[in-house]
């Protein structure tokens, strides 16, 4: 019974002893407080540079995926799939989180595909592909910034057939490494002595 209790004692102190982290948000939409569009006229922090974007979904004649609000069709209705940008987002040196849901067109299209980029592709940049008829799926990436800099979220189509790649729920997340405290690690030793100790006895 003491050999047990000083076995959970010692794990205990060890799980003090682990490092983990946490995420603290510094962007996140997801376009519900915007006005649809058909192409949409973006609004808040960001700006269509090329080709257009629908804004569909609840409240319009679009609502392919009921039950997610309003969310971007990033193939829109001028057959030229549109490139979406934020404004710069001040970013200090340490790891990043950047989350999105992508769906298929839900519309008998095909395969289509988004350019997802941070920092114009300087920080992260990768190209999505999605049967039309897949469901909103959570995408998270990671990537590191080394020096203080400002950098743009940006979503580019890819194609030009009216249907495209739904996206909606954009987040980016920095993700803080928490390093034990002294006090953790003095003790996360001392329950590594005492399964030493323990294990010794054993021995004998």
């Amino acid at each position: 019974m003491k050999k047990t209790l000083i076995i959970c004692t010692v794990f205990c102190m060890l799980s003090l002893c682990a490092g983990s982290s946490r995420a603290a948000l510094i962007f996140e939409d997801n376009f519900d407080s915007y006005t649809a569009g058909i192409p949409w006229v973006a609004e808040g922090p960001w700006t269509i540079f090329d080709g257009s974007v629908d804004l569909i979904g609840i409240g319009t004649s679009w609502d392919l995926l009921t039950g997610n609000g309003l969310y971007l069709d990033m193939d829109g209705s001028t057959y030229d799939a549109g490139l979406i940008t934020t404004g710069p987002i001040a970013l200090a040196p340490g790891d990043y989180t950047l989350s999105f849901d992508i769906a298929g067109n839900q519309r008998g299209g095909g395969v289509d595909s988004v350019y997802v980029r941070v920092g114009g592709g300087s920080l992260y940049g990768n190209l999505f592909s999605v049967a039309q008829d897949i469901p909103f799926t959570l995408e998270t990436v990671s990537f590191t910034v080394t020096t203080a800099t400002s950098a743009t979220i940006s979503f580019e189509g890819i194609g030009g057939d009216n249907v495209g790649v739904l996206v909606d729920n954009v987040a980016l997340n920095s993700v803080e490494n928490i390093i034990p405290a002294p006090g953790a690690v003095l003790l996360g030793s001392i329950g590594i002595g005492i399964v030493g100790w323990l294990r010794r006895r054993r021995i004998v």
